[in-house]
């Protein structure tokens, strides 16, 4: 499974996200205070009581538990607990065509989420979930050859069309019918 759907009835899904990440890390991280049980883990990932502890422990942590919005947190509470936990977010965003529409500060930790609407899950393998071998966390970007990949800087990536920046001479321009 490379997406886990968080399923809840409060407005902690956003956190509910990044606890459910954080048990994908190699090492513990020093959020959870102990090494958690293989069942911990998995209660947490399946969604279970434990999972809702966890995230509400995480908006505490992070300071926003008088942050009172039926619709829940943002984009904009992101950096809040990615800077708190020291980890790197990556969020896919699925009204944009599944691009990553956040990529925080570079750090060696990173959680990925999926956005979807209002509502966040969490991405165990970028490269599963875009059908890939690999995905590179430079470029964002996934392929299936080792040997054949090679970093583009995002800055010279088309926002359109996620390819190489078009000059303006390859630039195809389209024109009104009635303006040309």
């Amino acid at each position: 499974m490379h997406c886990y759907k968080i399923k809840n009835s409060d407005t902690l899904c956003l956190f509910r996200s990044v606890v459910v990440g954080l048990t994908y890390l190699k090492e513990p991280h020093k959020f959870f205070e102990r090494v958690l049980t293989d069942s911990e883990n998995k209660n947490i990932r399946i969604g279970r009581k434990i999972q809702g502890d966890f995230a509400s422990k995480l908006v505490v942590d992070v300071g926003l538990e008088d942050f009172n919005n039926e619709h829940g947190y943002t984009f904009d509470h992101v950096p809040l607990i990615e800077d708190f936990l020291d980890v790197q977010f990556k969020i896919i965003d699925s009204e944009r065509m599944n691009y990553i529409s956040y990529d925080g500060r570079e750090r060696e930790k990173k959680v990925y989420l999926y956005k979807s609407g209002d509502h966040f899950h969490t991405v165990t393998s970028m490269a599963a979930f875009f059908s890939s071998s690999y995905f590179c966390n430079t470029c964002n970007k996934a392929y299936k050859n080792k040997n054949q990949h090679s970093c583009i800087p995002i800055n010279d990536i088309c926002p359109l069309c996620h390819k190489l920046k078009h000059s303006d001479e390859s630039k195809n321009k389209i024109y009104c019918e009635e303006c040309r």
